[in-house]
């Protein structure tokens, strides 16, 4: 699916709140998903949203107006105390403004993103805002391959401008890609990094960041982490966050790769958002787009991770330590590692991951999903199909992961070297908390309440290639499916109660709603109708072509 087409593709809102339950995130975001926007999530962390963007003073403006009144008033415009009335607490960045470069205002604007964090900083608080146009910047505060954009703490940084917006709502960051380039020396060759031992060890970074700092609509590409450069330098090229509670939505990671954790993402205590992120091509050690690691505690919400690799553990996404993540609404395809294709997690903390897709991943073992020495798990509303693992388990391998409790997830089609099609489903020494699931060649009577064998009836499993796994399938069930309705409501009800009230329980992995019945299937499942269905798609009749890639029909 084009990334367009799945960012128009949701409308409905909804509120997520951090695992406040347990004490272990200490904020919140609201994310609206305006119906027929480019931008499918509208993300603003709580009490930071402004009606009036442009000034705060309630007065409709022109672009000029506004601009020759802050200029007017502060005709510095280095971010100080005000030296009049007005106060804007926004900061603007446009590589071609040919005014003051003041960045008071677009047609004033700062021609480098850096000049604008730092006139950010010295505000004293004052500029909360950075409006960033089109075009490709360089890091350069921090000296040769050290040099990063680091992200000021309370700061909301928005790309994807064109250069004469009044409001955040105008952009697009489709048609003005924001792009933050580690490439320092302008070297790299088109489409890949063929020359990238110049390149910057992280692209961007965020140091003790809290909640209201956010980073939204860019486009990261050519961090090289390559650990030449110390401790730090082998892992998040891309972002490093280190005790960080930032909001990163709509942002595109690209080529990023680190020698150690996290080619495109690497957190450490940190209780990070990410929301609505395209990740491609990212490689690493372990975790080839995101690593998280250290007492870090994110929520990873409607993201694709698409062709990303890792030399060991985890192709999209480790875990490692004590860590705990809620991972809802994302699609996983084309990943590859060495152990766990997709997602590897060797945390004694544990993971939630629902409503999500993992289709077309390889790796040796555990191509699907490697889960070992995990004290806990949720894997909840999951479709596995179509993985690969040249050795063992081509869909979930749990290895002395006694405390992992799946439910309501469909592992079909996964192929491993053996010749047994149910351990090429799932591989779990010991007893396995299996219930609501639907595997493939799971004996009858075999398997917790409401668990069966039988076919799930995917819309078109191989789709127009004819081949299984790759994007053009259509994961949705059909009609007559015996999935339809045949899901645990239970569960979704602990979970609200237990770990937060996370709106990605509430949505399949499109974003449309759980719990629609269907009058022509019987209620199988468990709970007050309407039931939810097994898998991350839920049924809808005369609905169907939202599989791997997104909408074939409509």
């Amino acid at each position: 699916m084009s990334v367009d087409a799945r960012r128009r593709r949701l409308g409905v809102g909804l509120l997520v709140g951090g695992l406040l339950a347990v004490g272990q995130v200490a904020h919140a975001a609201l994310i609206r998903i305006p119906i027929g926007s480019p931008l499918r999530f509208h993300v603003v962390t709580l009490g930071l949203e402004r009606d009036d963007p442009a000034g705060g003073d309630g007065v409709e403006h022109t672009t000029q107006d506004r601009c020759d009144e802050l200029n007017a008033t502060d005709p510095v415009g280095g971010g100080g105390p005000q030296t009049g009335t007005a106060v804007n607490p926004i900061r603007y960045v446009d590589p071609e403004a040919r005014g003051l470069g003041n960045g008071r205002c677009w047609q004033h604007a700062f021609n480098d993103l850096q000049q604008a964090l730092d006139a950010a900083f010295d505000s004293g608080g004052l500029v909360t805002e950075v409006w960033v146009a089109g075009g490709t910047y360089y890091p350069s505060r921090g000296g040769g391959r050290n040099a990063t954009f680091g992200l000021v703490n309370g700061v909301q940084l928005y790309g994807g401008f064109e250069g004469t917006e009044t409001s955040r709502d105008q952009r697009d960051i489709v048609a003005n890609p924001t792009i933050l380039s580690g490439d320092l020396l302008k070297n790299d060759a088109e489409g890949g990094l063929t020359a990238h031992d110049d390149n910057a060890y992280h692209v961007v970074a965020g140091i003790g960041t809290d909640h209201a700092t956010l980073l939204d609509g860019f486009t990261i590409v050519g961090g090289v982490g390559d650990g030449a450069g110390g401790a730090l330098a082998d892992r998040g090229a891309g972002l490093l966050l280190i005790g960080s509670s930032t909001t990163v939505a709509r942002c595109t990671f690209l080529q990023n790769t680190a020698v150690g954790a996290g080619g495109a993402v690497h957190m450490s205590a940190s209780d990070a958002i990410m929301v609505d992120c395209l990740f491609r091509q990212n490689s690493a050690g372990q975790g080839g787009a995101i690593a998280v690691e250290t007492g870090s505690r994110p929520i990873i919400q409607y993201c694709d991770f698409r062709f990303n690799s890792a030399a060991a553990r985890g192709g999209a996404l480790s875990l490692r330590g004590n860590t705990d993540a809620v991972v809802g609404g994302c699609l996983f395809h084309g990943n590859a590692a060495l152990i766990g294709g997709a997602v590897g997690s060797q945390s004694n903390g544990g993971i939630t991951l629902m409503n999500s897709v993992i289709a077309g991943n390889d790796a040796q073992l555990g191509a699907g999903i490697a889960m070992e020495n995990s004290a806990f798990g949720v894997l909840m509303g999951l479709t596995i199909h179509a993985n690969r693992a040249a050795a063992s388990t081509g869909g979930v391998l749990l290895n002395n992961a006694v405390g992992v409790q799946i439910t309501n997830t469909i592992l079909w089609a996964n192929q491993d070297s053996g010749n047994d099609p149910l351990l090429a489903q799932i591989n779990a020494p010991g007893v396995v908390n299996l219930s609501y699931s639907c595997v493939m060649g799971l004996p009858i009577g075999v398997g917790g309440p409401g668990s069966t064998g039988s076919d799930p009836l995917f819309s078109d499993p191989i789709g127009p290639d004819g081949e299984a796994g790759t994007a053009d399938d259509d994961l949705t069930l059909s009609a007559g499916s015996p999935l339809i309705d045949a899901g645990d409501n239970s569960v979704i009800t602990f979970i609200l109660a237990t770990r937060g009230g996370f709106a990605t329980l509430l949505l399949d992995v499109h974003g449309q709603p759980r719990f629609i019945d269907d009058p022509m299937t019987p209620d199988s499942g468990r709970g007050t109708a309407p039931l939810v269905d097994i898998g991350a798609f839920e049924y809808r009749f005369g609905l169907s072509g939202f599989g791997i890639g997104g909408p074939q029909k409509q």
